[in-house]
């Protein structure tokens, strides 16, 4: 786990599995402090985060409930360098650190 970022980036086919598994997240499968790897910010112009970053879920926000546009939108804090980074993520852009570790342990083998 401690090149998971490498991992992402270099393997497409990891990537796009990864990014499989987000989409059948639900929101109660998530609550504040959860430890996440996060792929794909919705601010994608900030630059701030890379693929595979590991974060805590720092709020919650559920928008426009009972509307069409209805979605959650978790915040998450990153650390880096030079002090942490503070990113919203939609539903299926977050996954279980815990099994993100098993899948990337099952895919070695």
């Amino acid at each position: 786990m401690d090149n998971l970022i490498e991992n992402i980036h270099d393997n497409y086919t990891l990537y796009q599995t990864l990014s499989m598994v987000g989409h059948s997240n639900k929101p109660e499968d998530f609550c504040l402090g959860d430890r996440v790897i996060v792929m794909n910010q919705i601010d994608s112009w900030s630059g701030n985060i890379k693929r595979g970053m590991v974060g805590n879920i720092s709020n919650i926000m559920h928008r426009y409930k009972g509307r069409p546009a209805e979605h959650y939108e978790y915040w998450v804090t990153m650390f880096k360098i030079h002090g942490g980074v503070h990113e919203r993520f939609e539903l299926y852009n977050i996954l279980k650190y815990d099994e993100v570790e098993k899948l990337i342990k099952d895919w070695k083998h």
